[in-house]
């Protein structure tokens, strides 16, 4: 699942590190020309600071916390819950203290979780005074007012000595698309592939001066890749030469698709993107839950949607899964033009065989629309004349040759409303009699500008 855009402030300094020839995916130029590929709305972030600094923290010896001094002033890393002011009962107290970790969620996923826990503590516990429950709401309040994570988290940057936190309110925003999805992996690891894209027509074009009937970009892709605790576990950079026509500008798109191998469990994933040494920057950081797959269960992958699934490929490129010959275009936006087949790739792993070394199994399809701002006296109206659907269901009868099974398909959801929806797939194992289940959100839209 695709988290809000947030800023990257540790992306400085990336080293190189290649996996594998970076070139973009771009559409070809002439009258087979294609419609130009429809871009989710991106969530924008715009930093407080105004321009990029450098700061150090120093042990000074006055406080406990870190310390950093930038234009001579002296700053201390301290506990956010020392902002709460005083007179304030538990009840009032701890809604400043959640107000104030909802207003640093864009910040960091950190914030975001913290707000979200006490938001579901306030929805949970009695605030009469004197009961059981008002008891455990002044527990969890001392307990957050520690603020033991917030130090934790602290404390990762004092590894390093010095730290740098980039900036760049004065640089043109460059909006990027990015989804990310896990897959089994050897070794009994997985594998994260995380793909992005950002439309020519967003980037800075200027003349070429070797073909002066094309015109020329460069973006430089920067990626990180932290644990849990944030540390550092893979970094990517590639940097790419763009040429196009003045025409075709507004057709193609830069798309591309990193890959790493990595453990079961949760990562911070960011994002840089460099147009021409920085007349535009986009930055896209998300949370990525790397799942287990090293287990015997019946189990489905992550869901990718893709723009398009081809079969036997016949040189491998980046778009190739790993041990197959099957070249999945992702889509980064997951919006689907619904006049177009809605494609899904994913894998199913541990299926039962049978004595002749054969899986059989059931694949069920549903999408669901979720407009939740549809009123009463339409979905009344929708019910009785039967114009609009809210979802589809399919299902598939399989049989395969191995407990692995690579899937795509293409729906038709041309009858569903536009909007928000979610895809599932579910697997019944006709042999085991066991289910699973994978989703993913969406948004289908008509492709009307």
């Amino acid at each position: 699942m695709l988290h809000r855009a947030l800023p990257v402030l540790f992306l400085a300094g990336v080293g190189l590190l290649t996996f594998g020839a970076a070139y973009a995916d771009v559409l070809p130029p002439g009258p087979t020309r294609p419609r130009p590929h429809h871009v989710a709305p991106v969530e924008r972030w715009r930093p407080p600071a105004p321009r990029a600094f450098q700061v150090s923290l120093v042990d000074d010896g006055l406080s406990p916390l870190p310390t950093f001094f930038h234009n001579d002033r002296r700053y201390v890393l301290g506990n956010l819950a020392d902002a709460i002011g005083p007179g304030l009962n538990s009840v009032s107290q701890f809604g400043v203290l959640q107000g104030a970790y909802a207003e640093r969620a864009l910040y960091n996923p950190y914030y975001e979780r913290m707000a979200l826990r006490m938001q579901a503590m306030r929805n949970s516990l009695s605030t009469n005074p004197g009961g059981a429950s008002y008891a455990r709401y002044q527990q969890e309040l001392s307990v957050l007012k520690q603020n033991l994570l917030t130090e934790q988290y602290a404390r990762n940057y004092e590894k390093d000595n010095t730290q740098r936190f980039f900036m760049h309110s004065d640089v043109p925003e460059l909006p990027i698309n990015a989804k990310f999805a896990s897959f089994k992996d050897d070794g009994g690891q997985s594998r994260l592939d995380f793909y992005f894209m950002t439309p020519f027509s967003y980037l800075n074009f200027k003349s070429n001066p070797f073909e002066q009937h094309l015109l020329a970009s460069n973006v430089t892709a920067k990626a990180k890749i932290f644990d849990h605790d944030y540390n550092e576990v893979g970094k990517i950079e590639r940097e790419y030469l763009l040429s196009s026509t003045p025409m075709d500008v507004a057709v193609r798109s830069l798309l591309d698709e990193f890959r790493i191998t990595l453990k079961p469990g949760k990562y911070h994933v960011a994002i840089q993107l460099e147009n021409n040494l920085a007349e535009k920057i986009g930055s896209y950081q998300f949370e990525a839950a790397v799942r287990d797959y090293n287990q015997n269960e019946l189990m489905v992958s992550d869901l990718q949607m893709a723009l398009k699934v081809e079969e036997n490929a016949a040189d491998p490129d980046k778009f190739v899964k790993p041990n197959t010959r099957l070249r999945v275009v992702p889509n980064p936006a997951a919006l689907i033009v619904k006049k177009n087949p809605m494609a899904v790739y994913y894998d199913i792993y541990n299926l039962t065989l049978d004595n002749s070394g054969h899986s059989s199994y059931e694949v069920a399809y549903t999408v669901k629309t979720l407009n939740e701002k549809k009123g009463l006296v339409l979905a009344i109206a929708q019910l009785f004349t039967g114009k609009k659907k809210t979802s589809l269901s399919s299902v598939t009868l399989k049989q395969g040759a191995s407990t692995t099974q690579r899937e795509y398909i293409g729906l038709d959801v041309s009858d569903l409303p536009e909007g928000a929806a979610q895809l599932e797939v579910k697997v019944k194992d006709l042999l085991s009699g066991k289910e699973t289940a994978s989703t993913i959100p969406l948004n289908l839209t008509s492709g009307k500008k």
